[in-house]
């Protein structure tokens, strides 16, 4: 793939165009239908992860003395082999937290006006080139005052408490040696579990969302691509710098100059009508301090992920691509992409290096931090992105 990339690079270079669109669009269309013949033939169905649910609940149950059903509500969906072996590790780690931390025991049940025995419904749909699992649990669900606590223990608010809303407050979980349990048991209380989910969905390039009700239970959702091989991706430059965002959260084009009466800016943050909402307006060259010069026509492109949405000012498209994305090596160090929203790097046909983002998580930080502040590490990103 990224030999054919760098061969028609080079013939249009030399201004080969017939040899381009001919031979080598030829050449690049067999590759491609090799791709999808292999990729056909390393795909699983996503129900083979089911026995391992089961074996864990099974076990954990027994050992707590606690009751839960399985329910599955996935349907015939199939996926990539290594892409169901990380999420099948990852949704290990959810259902023990969720028999553990979640699940009460049938007397606490019953006190409670609940049935004896615990529900954990496993769900799976796959949209866009996406595959999208769930863990729901009828438990305790998430005690927001416990994780305040803890987390002021362990100095894990980087700014003033007040500010955090509910869903950055559950997300605390997910910070790297948190646990509320006071006692260690076989399952929790050592500090490792949910971070560690985190962590094999970020080497995936997938996303982990909590939604939690006190009393009523937790849902844990998992997001990673079908395919870990290559992706099909929208490439684009701001500035010297390469990035590029999947096809799939790409949905439309728009002309800056036509809307900017539909521009507004609010709390220090430009956002921008988006249909009948105002939306978050990304200039990147502002954003990671690229110091590049404003093009006179930039284009605006609007994201959705499956939370979040947005629209990211660029200079310059390139033609939609599938290509090959790595993970960003562990030189970058932990939490790098939640830092800056840049979740690994792919090889243009140039040989220069296309930064990958991660949409949800470059809206989050628009609308979190301070847009256009001195946010040192958001710089540090783009020297994976430069010529």
């Amino acid at each position: 793939m990224l030999h054919m990339l760098m061969l028609e690079n080079e013939l249009e270079s030399l201004g080969l165009e017939e040899i381009k669109e001919g031979s080598a669009h030829q050449i690049s269309r067999l590759i491609s239908e090799m791709e999808r013949n292999v990729m056909e033939m390393r795909l699983v169905s996503i129900n083979k992860i089911v026995p391992k649910l089961r074996r864990i609940l099974r076990d954990i149950c027994r050992d707590q003395n606690k009751e839960a059903d399985l329910i599955l509500e996935c349907g015939d969906l199939e996926a990539d082999k290594s892409v169901v072996e990380y999420v099948s590790e990852a949704l290990l780690h959810i259902i023990r937290n969720a028999v553990d931390h979640g699940i009460e025991t049938p007397e606490e049940r019953e006190a409670a006006g609940k049935s004896r025995k615990g529900k954990i419904i496993f769900s799976a749909e796959s949209t866009a080139g996406e595959l999208r699992l769930s863990l729901s649990d009828d438990g305790t669900g998430l005690d927001e005052m416990k994780i305040r606590e803890r987390a002021r223990e362990r100095g894990l608010f980087t700014r003033p408490e007040e500010e955090y809303d509910l869903q950055e407050i559950q997300e605390l979980i997910l910070s790297p040696g948190f646990t509320t349990n006071e006692q260690v048991t076989e399952y929790s209380g050592r500090g490792v579990g949910l971070d560690v989910v985190k962590n094999v969905l970020e080497d995936v390039g997938g996303n982990l969302y909590i939604h939690s009700e006190k009393g009523k239970g937790t849902t844990f959702t998992i997001v990673v691509p079908l395919s870990l091989a290559t992706m099909e991706c929208i490439r684009f430059r701001v500035g010297d710098c390469r990035f590029s965002v999947p096809a799939r959260h790409v949905y439309r084009f728009l002309d800056l100059e036509k809307n900017r009466d539909n521009v507004e800016n609010i709390n220090g943050k430009d956002y921008i009508l988006y249909e009948d909402r105002m939306v978050p307006l990304i200039n990147l060259n502002r954003f990671y301090h690229l110091q590049a010069e404003e093009p006179e026509h930039p284009i605006v492109v609007y994201v959705k992920g499956n939370e979040k949405e947005g629209c990211i000012m660029v200079d310059y498209m390139y033609e939609q691509k599938r290509i090959v994305v790595k993970q960003l090596p562990p030189l970058f160090g932990l939490g790098f992409r939640k830092r800056t929203g840049i979740s690994g790097c792919s090889i243009m046909g140039n040989g220069s290096v296309c930064a990958a983002i991660d949409t949800e998580i470059l809206i989050g930080l628009y609308e979190k931090e301070d847009a256009y502040g001195s946010l040192q590490q958001q710089r540090t990103a783009l020297h994976s992105g430069e010529k």
